[in-house]
């Protein structure tokens, strides 16, 4: 199956349910960019993630993280359309 591109964007409402959003990274040594920031007067944290790797890895990556209680996870999937050499400069161009 053809690697895929794919921007994470995480919203955790509930501070309890971060360290699911940790375990997430810890896990995946496919992402090659992540950055997150809170929100402190709305009790929110942000995050994004640039991941490579299967279509269907990411789909059930992005689904698990949206099934947990005070996460929200959604994603934006690209295909790759670079030789796997350049993929890397390739992905950065397109963030």
């Amino acid at each position: 199956m053809e690697s895929r591109i794919a921007i994470i964007g995480i919203i955790v409402e509930d501070i309890d349910a971060s360290s699911k959003v940790n375990d997430f990274y810890m896990i995946m040594e496919c992402i090659f960019w992540k950055n997150g920031d809170t929100i402190p007067r709305e009790g929110l944290t942000l995050s994004a993630s640039q991941l490579m790797h299967q279509q269907d890895i990411i789909n059930t990556l992005a689904g698990k993280l949206g099934k947990v209680e005070g996460i929200s996870a959604k994603q934006h999937i690209q295909r790759c359309k670079k030789k796997k050499k350049k993929l890397l400069t390739y992905c950065i161009h397109l963030w």
